[in-house]
């Protein structure tokens, strides 16, 4: 017998090697596709709603912090105080799809629910929970994010 040195790739490598390379050029290709988009603009206003949520939430923890009685409510729509709030508007632009778009189209686009109940506990009376949900349609699905938190009132 002689003993020869193997050179080159065996066919099972080879094929083991193409396997791999189109498995992952086919990952790559999704992400930069146009089927990746409406993704990609899910995720977009997703982050923007929260900003937008935390945004208004803030302005009404400040207000009940400065005294200002709010009733409680299950579900108020506070679409409109969102859309007059002067501190969101840049974000309800990045939400309208681009800064320079018209901010009052938006009302068909989202929808703010507003839900202020006593906190828990013996301080039921100066403690409130605020519950922000937003809702919105994206590439013909229903999409909603809420914001939860609690608040102690004058």
């Amino acid at each position: 017998m002689t003993n020869r040195t193997a050179r080159g790739f065996s066919l099972i490598e080879v094929v083991l090697g193409i396997a791999i390379l189109a498995a992952v050029g086919g990952a790559a290709l999704r992400v930069f596709s146009d089927t990746a988009l409406p993704q990609q603009a899910m995720i977009r206003d997703y982050t923007v709603a929260m900003n937008i949520c935390e945004r208004f939430l803030n302005s009404l923890h400040n207000d009940l912090a400065e005294g200002t009685v709010v009733d409680n409510m299950s579900e108020k729509d506070v679409t409109e105080s969102i859309l007059d709030n002067p501190a969101i508007q840049d974000y309800l632009k990045i939400f309208a799809g681009g800064v320079g778009k018209d901010t009052t189209s938006l009302t068909t686009n989202f929808k703010a629910l507003l839900t202020v109940k006593p906190g828990p506990g013996a301080q039921s009376s100066v403690v409130k929970n605020i519950k922000l949900t937003f809702i919105w349609e994206s590439g013909g699905k229903h999409h909603s994010f809420a914001l939860e938190s609690y608040v102690y009132t004058k």
